[in-house]
């Protein structure tokens, strides 16, 4: 609740600044112009002093929107500094007010000291800035708005009315309010609809998300609200039901367990309040046909909901047993590749080698000679990068300090030749450590710097950028920017997968076993972390990669 309140002033916090913005540079430019030039005839109490002020306040609130350093750093002033200068504003306006009420009606002065006032109060929930293609067509409307409404007020001020001596002193001030009102209610709707959509656009993602995750369970799952109904289950929870007779009358988690049971669980629901981090285990039984079969159910939070995971032993142990079927065939594989395939790969390339050597051929043999050379070391390259891929599940990690600069350079310095013959920059911008295993991350850095060269755009220089960026709650972000052909979103789940390629690779004969990513991907759960991937056809692609930031007290491993 909190935090939707939060994003409502946060919205109404940059509408009022956008449309203060956008008002105080119309008007305090016509001002200022006109008081320069003399253009007005009748109200002449407003001075040049009034403008520059206005104008003074516009480019605060330019500053504001557009410098989003700017912004980050006078938000994070503690919000009693800003409650202080907003309550000096209004104390200013308030003696603006009497000394006009008193004597002239002047008071422009006034609404500027108020509008400065609800700035100040609004400006540490100021949390965004000018956005390119949201905000450049409505600035336009705002500032025309704007400046039809200036002209208006300069025809008004300039037209004697008998009698109304001191109207005309109060004529700027009062239209400002007006106007200032009518643009800050207009762009805080326009801002509040943006947020209703992006929101719907957010729990539409959010709930597929979901789904997919819940689908992908290996247990028999129920999405169940608090009230008891269900929202949603897997498809091994419709099958574990059928297989337990059961039936789906109202879709309702009772009609499976006894009011007693219910009753017991939605108590320690409401006590224990499990979490995604601390889960909550119940044992009870679970009505079948009038038959109470026991059941242990595991339940977490699951967006606003309750997931209950089924502990059917006997699933568990299928799952289990195919679990350590699938771990015995890695392993052979890995020890068939070692024992039996690296060597016999090894002896053939080496006898081509010799023989390329020793013996005078034609030029279509030695052709032919190369080719299958180049076929037996990619068939070598595939095999040691299937027997890493196999033993990396077996690996235990040496958690220690890694300079990841030192290891950028390592790896750098490996494809030194390779890079210069591209003429190729390789940028290096590597501050920080993180905790790992060094010789798995020089593996990582080598597989996403391979990737880069390998996959360049033939229209361009080639320009690979590693840097890191510090992403709070102890983690590091290692990044690695490259310029080249970049990848379709919808090929980047089956890149990740083991001997995928992208259909240009294959297609234009780019040398690679599909590897790569699947390596890069495996190390990094190694490590707990996390791999994220920024890409588009024809530009570029960015991968980074979170890690645990290292402590000072962590021994230093590279």
């Amino acid at each position: 609740m909190a935090n939707n309140s939060n994003n409502g002033i946060n919205i109404v916090a940059r509408g009022y600044w956008f449309a203060l913005t956008c008002l105080c540079s119309i008007w305090g430019g016509l001002l200022s112009f006109g008081l320069t030039l003399n253009l007005f005839s009748v109200s002449s109490r407003l001075s040049l002093t009034d403008g520059l002020l206005t104008l003074l306040l516009a480019v605060l609130g330019w500053a504001l929107l557009l410098s989003s350093r700017l912004r980050i750093r006078l938000t994070a002033m503690r919000r009693w500094y800003w409650r202080g200068l907003a309550l000096i504003s209004a104390v200013a306006c308030a003696a603006f007010l009497y000394q006009g009420l008193s004597s002239d009606l002047l008071i422009y002065r006034a609404v500027i000291a108020l509008q400065l006032a609800l700035g100040f109060w609004l400006l540490p929930y100021l949390n965004s800035g000018y956005r390119d293609q949201q905000d450049n067509i409505w600035l336009w409307a705002y500032l025309t708005l704007a400046l039809l409404l200036a002209f208006i007020w300069l025809h008004v001020v300039n037209q004697p009315l008998q009698g109304s001596d001191g109207l005309y002193d109060s004529l700027p001030g009062l239209f400002l309010v007006m106007a200032f009102a009518g643009l800050s209610l207009i762009e805080i709707m326009r801002q509040l609809l943006l947020a209703y959509v992006t929101l719907l656009h957010s729990r539409r993602a959010t709930d597929v998300a979901m789904n997919d995750r819940l689908m992908s369970l290996p247990l028999a799952a129920l999405v169940v609200q608090s009230d008891g109904k269900i929202v949603n289950s897997n498809a091994l929870a419709e099958r574990w039901i059928a297989a337990q007779n059961s039936r789906l009358p109202g879709r309702s988690i009772d009609c499976w367990l006894s009011d007693a049971d219910w009753d017991v669980l939605r108590q320690q629901l409401v006590q224990q309040q499990p979490s995604d981090r601390k889960p909550m285990r119940w044992h009870g039984s679970w009505l079948s046909d009038g038959v109470k079969l026991p059941v242990e159910l595991l339940i977490k939070r699951y967006n606003g909901h309750w997931l209950m995971i089924v502990n059917d032993r006997t699933e568990y142990a299928q799952i289990e047993a195919e679990r350590d079927r699938a771990l015995r065939s890695r392993d052979s594989l890995a020890y068939i590749i070692d024992q039996h395939l690296q060597e016999p790969v090894q002896v053939v390339l080496t006898q081509l080698q010799q023989f390329d050597s020793n013996v005078e051929l034609d030029p279509q043999t030695t052709t032919l000679l190369q080719q299958t050379q180049s076929s037996i070391r990619h068939w070598q390259r595939l095999l040691q990068e299937t027997q890493a891929y196999a033993l990396l599940d077996n690996h235990q990690p040496q958690q220690r300090r890694c300079d990841l600069n030192e290891i950028t350079h390592q790896v750098a310095l490996e494809y030194h030749e390779r890079l210069q013959h591209l003429r190729a920059n390789l940028d290096i911008q590597v501050a920080e450590s993180a905790t790992g295993d060094a010789g798995l991350l020089y593996e990582l850095a080598k597989q996403l710097i391979s990737n880069a060269i390998k996959f360049r755009s033939p229209t361009r220089r080639l320009k690979i950028t590693v840097y890191t960026q510090s992403v709070g709650n102890g983690k590091v972000a290692w990044c690695f920017a490259d310029n080249g052909r970049g990848m379709k979103n919808q090929q980047l789940k089956r890149m990740l997968r083991p001997f995928n390629r992208g259909d240009e690779a294959d297609a234009e004969g780019i040398p690679g076993s599909g590897m790569g990513l699947a390596l890069a991907e495996k190390i990094v759960d190694i490590h707990h972390g996390k791999l994220m991937i920024e890409t588009a056809a024809e530009q570029g692609c960015v991968i980074k990669v979170l890690l645990q930031q290292a402590n000072d007290g962590t021994k230093n491993d590279f």
